[in-house]
C-alpha cells in the first residue's frame, strides 16, 4: 500500500549527511541507500518526499524529527530517540526500531508494515490513520495515547503497556497476545476474539471460563 507522497523518477541520490550542509537541516526529493550513520546527534531534522533503503540511524539522537512524504525500507532505528518526532505521511516497511523512544510525537496517515518495535516507548502520543501491518511491539510502553481510525493487524502485541490510552472500538482480534498491561478504563470497548477474552477475563476478573 501507497502513503507517501513521493515520486521516485525525480529523486537526487544523496546521503542522510547532506542534511548538515543545508542552513535548515532540510533534505528533500533525496533517495539514500546503503548507509551506516550511526550515533547521529541531530535536533529538529526534516526530510520530505525522500526514500531511505536499507539505512541504519541505531542509537540517534533526532530530537523533533520531521518526516513527510518519506518511505523507509529495512531501515534500523534500534534505540534511537526521537521524542517530539512528526511523521506525516510515512511509511516504515521492515524496519527494525528495537527500543526506540517516540514520546510524545505526533503521527498521522503513516504505515508500519513488517516493522520490529519491540521495547518502543510509545508514549502521550497522537496516532491518527495509521495501519500497522504483521509488526511486533512486544513490552511496548503504549500509555497516555491518543489513537484516531488506527489498526492493528496480525501483530505481535504480547506484554504492551496502554494504560491511559482508550482502546474503544479498536479489533485486536486478528492479533496474537497472551498479557496486556492495561486498566478497565483503556480496555473498555476494545474488540477482542474469545480467546484473547478468556485470557483478559483471567487476568482483569479473574474469571476462568468454561467451555
Amino acid at each position: 500500500m501507497t502513503i507517501a507522497k513521493v515520486n521516485p523518477d525525480i529523486l537526487s541520490s544523496g546521503s542522510f549527511l547532506d542534511i548538515f550542509n543545508t542552513e535548515d537541516l532540510l533534505l528533500k526529493n533525496k533517495l539514500i541507500e546503503n548507509e551506516f550513520d550511526e550515533e547521529q546527534q541531530i535536533e529538529h531534522p526534516f526530510v520530505e518526499q525522500s526514500i531511505f533503503n536499507h539505512v541504519t540511524l541505531t542509537k540517534s539522537s533526532l530530537y523533533k524529527f520531521e518526516a513527510t512524504d518519506v518511505v523507509f525500507n529495512n531501515c534500523d532505528f534500534s534505540n534511537c530517540n526521537l521524542e517530539e518526532a512528526v511523521f506525516l505521511r510515512c511509511e516504515f516497511n521492515n524496519c527494525k526500531m528495537l527500543g526506540i523512544n517516540l514520546n510524545n510525537a505526533y503521527i498521522s496517515t503513516c504505515i508500519f508494515d513488517h516493522s520490529i518495535l519491540d521495547l518502543a516507548s510509545i508514549n502521550h502520543v497522537q496516532i491518527k490513520h495509521c495501519q500497522f501491518l504483521e509488526s511486533s511491539l512486544q513490552d511496548v510502553g503504549f500509555t497516555d495515547n491518543k489513537l484516531t481510525k488506527t489498526t492493528f493487524t496480525d501483530c505481535q502485541l504480547n506484554q504492551i503497556s496502554t494504560y491511559g490510552t482508550s482502546l474503544k472500538g479498536l479489533d485486536l482480534s486478528l492479533n496474537s497476545f497472551e498479557l496486556i498491561e492495561a486498566d478497565f478504563a483503556s480496555l473498555r470497548g476494545v474488540i477482542v476474539n474469545e480467546q484473547q477474552a478468556a485470557l483478559l477475563a483471567a487476568r482483569y476478573l479473574n474469571i476462568n471460563l468454561s467451555y
